[in-house]
């Protein structure tokens, strides 16, 4: 009777989550819209995104500008200050991010109300140079060696941040996740939820050493920066999370073998990958100590990850045959205990 209750508890949340979803999109109205572009001073405005802020790219000045809408269920006033005073720390350190532009007004946050919530209405420089598709730059040597190399600037300057007084230190990504994800796991699979508790449990056992875990991207994989031909310029630190090094090394390897379905090609490619992306790396921040102990165990998590939010987004139950196999992917690699890819050292 009690594993029905949380049971049925736990269904009651996810449909509250996606009504939310819908309620959401009904409030962002043409005039939330029109309000941000007002106090932004933005123009010639095109929508780009809506997976979890609503985001435009527009013109301000002589600056192209990306103009951002995020509602209050999502982040809160003090999330969104504090991702933008760790951006403003890096940008003024010199590392190659998107900066936070101020309103009309002057302030680096504005907010638009509607009924009983908010929404947080930010402003960035526009990334330099362009997007890049992984499955044709992957042997580009010069574009890995950048990735790593801004990866290990960031993770330099990172170890001197210190959140002012009157900023929200960033959350744990691994709390997060029971807030975050798992509300939208099918936990009438046992399988799949005692594996992704198994990695969750195991992450929680890794020592929160000071070179080992820091406030870092968490998603620097190759559709959060352009490229200009010899650097990286990295945006959306909408998920910037207090979590081990490694993981920003991990994702950009996950997210670079995605499309390789041969298992002993994807090994291969993969080693290749990480030798060149760690050249660049070690030019600006030592090596993670354990780094190669714990790249799996920072793979199993983003599948744990994908498998929330995925379940979160879509309806599973109507999915297209890409994204069905997409899915099963994920769950085979969560019901074997096994990550993405092997690490050969």
């Amino acid at each position: 009777m009690v594993e029905d209750d949380a049971m049925d508890a736990e269904i009651e949340a996810v449909q509250e989550a996606l009504i939310m979803e819908t309620y959401i999109d009904q409030l962002f109205t043409d005039d939330v819209f029109l309000e941000g572009i007002r106090k932004f001073g933005v123009e010639k405005v095109r929508k780009v995104g809506d997976f979890e802020n609503y985001v435009f790219e527009g013109v301000r000045g002589s600056r192209n500008v990306i103009l951002r809408f995020t509602h209050s269920s999502h982040r809160d006033y003090e999330e969104v200050a504090s991702e933008l005073d760790w951006l403003m720390f890096l940008s003024g350190k010199g590392a190659g991010v998107s900066p936070a532009l101020t309103s009309v007004e002057g302030r680096l946050i504005e907010t638009a109300a509607v009924k009983d919530s908010t929404f947080y209405v930010t402003l960035f420089e526009k990334a330099q140079g362009s997007p890049v598709k992984i499955k044709e730059k992957l042997e580009d040597i010069r574009l890995i060696h950048a990735w790593g190399r801004e990866t290990g600037r960031l993770h330099r300057l990172t170890k001197q941040y210190k959140p002012p007084a009157h900023i929200r230190k960033r959350a744990d990504l691994v709390e997060s996740f029971e807030t975050q994800f798992a509300p939208f796991l099918p936990h009438g699979d046992k399988k799949i939820v005692w594996q992704i508790r198994n990695v969750i449990d195991t992450l929680k056992q890794i020592p929160k050493t000071h070179n080992r875990y820091q406030l870092i991207h968490t998603d620097l994989h190759s559709g959060n920066f352009f490229y200009d031909g010899s650097t990286i310029n990295i945006f959306d630190f909408d998920d910037s999370a207090y979590h081990f090094l490694a993981s920003d090394i991990a994702i950009p390897l996950y997210y670079s073998m995605l499309h390789i379905q041969d298992d002993h090609a994807r090994a291969e490619k993969a080693k290749r990958f990480l030798s060149r992306f760690m050249q660049g790396y070690t030019q600006y921040s030592e090596m993670p100590p354990q780094l190669f102990k714990d790249l799996p165990h920072m793979l199993r998590f983003r599948d744990c990850e994908l498998f929330g939010v995925l379940h979160k987004k879509w309806d599973v139950e109507n999915l297209t045959p890409e994204r069905r196999q997409f899915l099963n992917g994920i769950r085979s690699r969560l019901e074997s205990g096994r990550a993405i890819v092997t690490i050969q050292i």
